[in-house]
């Protein structure tokens, strides 16, 4: 997406920010770069947040906003089609699967019991103990 202000006199306006905080307010460039960044990524706009992780190492406050942003949900990742696959089933059905491999007794009431520890339907016991992993 093209945005109205990509460049300003063909410089990143997050750097002419970054000019802005160190000579307005006397700020170290470190701390200007974390204070815009952390700015941007509150207002939505991830690419000084971008920049920031090709020109070197996060600052502890970005990177403790970052985190923040992520626990809280606000930070997510938007595909382009469908539902997403949740990758803790993908695990959760390996677990069933080895399980039940190593189970004593009837697979049936292996798979019921699975089911009720999983608090899952029977059938998709059976579909992670026949999925190819």
């Amino acid at each position: 997406m093209k945005r109205n202000l990509d460049k300003i006199d063909g410089i990143d306006p997050w750097k002419v920010e970054v000019a802005y905080w160190i000579k307005r307010f006397n700020l170290k460039p470190i701390d200007a770069r974390a204070l815009t960044v952390i700015r941007w990524m509150l207002n939505g706009d991830l690419r000084p947040l971008a920049a920031a992780l090709r020109d070197g190492p996060l600052d502890p406050p970005v990177l403790k906003q970052l985190l923040r942003l992520i626990d809280e949900g606000q930070l997510t990742v938007k595909l382009k089609r469908g539902a997403p696959t949740q990758p803790s089933k993908w695990i959760r059905d390996i677990v069933i699967k080895a399980l039940h491999e190593n189970r004593t007794g009837k697979s049936a009431d292996a798979i019921q019991q699975l089911a009720k520890d999983f608090k899952i339907s029977d059938e998709l016991v059976r579909r992670a103990i026949k999925r190819q992993i």
